[in-house]
């Protein structure tokens, strides 16, 4: 720690005062929160800093699990309703048609 050490009220006063090219001392706040002005910062403030950040991200992740649900659900509709146009008479009949026109092609060529 350098020689000269500010207390400040709160943690915005403190950062003003240690990161500021004309002061630049060490600073602690009534809570507890360590700044050094050569960049590192107390866990406490560390800690904070990261809580903000999971909070602001828990909206976007929210979104984003609701999103892939609804994808995976539509990936799945899609698929039955493959399955039902596989299934139907007029996809068999379809398949029939055109087997008898490769046999028809097929017997033509013998010919």
């Amino acid at each position: 720690m350098s020689s000269v050490t500010l207390i400040c009220d709160e943690a915005g006063s403190a950062k003003r005062v240690t990161f500021s090219k004309d002061v630049g001392v060490w600073s602690i706040t009534l809570e507890g929160g360590v700044y050094d002005p050569s960049g590192t910062l107390s866990a406490e403030w560390k800690r904070e800093v990261l809580e903000q950040e999971e909070e602001k991200s828990k909206r976007p992740r929210g979104e984003w699990k609701a999103l892939t649900r609804d994808l995976e659900m539509k990936v799945h509709e899609l698929k039955l309703l493959k399955e039902q146009v596989e299934g139907s008479n007029a996809a068999r009949i379809g398949t029939q048609v055109e087997e008898l026109k490769q046999g028809i092609n097929d017997l033509e060529s013998a010919i």
